[in-house]
């Protein structure tokens, strides 16, 4: 009889630290299922911060190409647009501007761990933008310049025609536009589209001195009439990858010794204000515009001449 008192007793107790045992698993558990969520939550936040503050730097990168005060602005203004509960914005510009750093720290709330007592983190991100001169760029227009002092800003006047002429005319600023072999491809398309294939500082390309110019002027005014934008770009306000936009390849024809042929030193923005301005549209393409300074994504290097079209390098830190 005693013995069996004394087994009922013995399962209650073992029943009582079992449930004990359950309830203290529960509670761990779901300890670290809340820390679990939300060190993944703070991880993919944290990646979303990279990400918009890459974005603001490339906007902050390519005002810096007209004015310091106004990339600082820029980038304070998209950073207050885009991330919340910010708790510390820095932001510095080199002396020679040609590199922004901008460090930033937004506070974010816990999604479970607020209920034990851990109300908020505080996250932050660092990134260097350095804006640098583009060595390989896909998409040019079948054209080239040769290597001249350009003056940004200024009205110039570009012609595959070479007339001396148009030197005394009403064309202060011209320069002989040089039409580029781009092989099987179509001379017209490839003025509307740009090249499919990337061109390297280095590289030889080569001239080309009878094409459909016809087709490719009608190709210039098209470029002019997919800007959409009202009021319509200009050369000092104009939207990022407005048609009206052309790279072109700077090139040098001294010391290369096979015919027609031109090394390319480096790339040029040209933003086209008028076309079909050639008298002959079956002999020549003339357009009217200026060369700007512009950023594009692509493969850059300190190591190359400047002819004002720049890219973006992103470090962070």
């Amino acid at each position: 009889m005693v013995k069996g008192v004394m087994l009922i007793k013995l399962l209650r107790n073992r029943k009582g630290s079992t449930s004990v045992i359950f309830v203290c698993s529960a509670v761990i558990i779901i300890l670290l299922s809340a820390v679990v969520s939300d060190v993944g939550y703070i991880a993919i936040e944290r990646y979303k911060l990279d990400r918009v503050l890459d974005r603001i730097a490339q906007l902050g990168a390519t005002a810096l190409i007209a004015d310091k005060n106004e990339c600082i602005k820029v980038i304070n203004e998209n950073a207050v647009k885009s991330i919340s509960n910010i708790t510390k914005l820095d932001i510095n510009v080199s002396n020679n501007n040609r590199e922004i750093s901008i460090s930033i720290e937004k506070k974010l709330d816990y999604i479970f761990l607020k209920y034990i007592g851990f109300n908020d983190k505080k996250i932050n991100s660092r990134v260097t933008a350095k804006v640098s001169n583009v060595t390989s760029f896909k998409g040019i227009r079948p054209f080239a310049i040769q290597k001249s002092e350009i003056e940004y800003g200024k009205e110039y006047y570009l012609s595959t025609v070479e007339d001396k002429s148009l030197q005394n005319s009403n064309y202060e600023n011209y320069l002989r536009l040089i039409p580029v072999d781009i092989g099987k491809g179509n001379f017209a398309t490839g003025i509307l589209y740009g090249l499919n294939n990337a061109v390297d500082t280095g590289d030889h390309i080569y001239g080309l001195y009878q094409s459909d110019f016809k087709s490719g002027n009608k190709s210039i005014d098209k470029l002019i009439e997919k800007c959409k934008r009202e009021p319509p770009c200009t050369y000092n306000n104009y939207e990022n990858g407005c048609p009206r936009i052309i790279v072109i390849p700077v090139v040098d024809i001294e010391g290369v010794s096979s015919e027609n042929s031109m090394i390319v030193l480096g790339f040029t923005a040209f933003f086209i204000e008028e076309g079909s301005l050639s008298k002959e549209k079956d002999i020549g393409i003339g357009i009217k515009g200026r060369f700007i300074k512009y950023t594009v994504n692509s493969i850059t290097s300190d190591g190359i001449p400047d002819f004002g079209l720049l890219g973006v390098r992103l470090k962070h830190w």
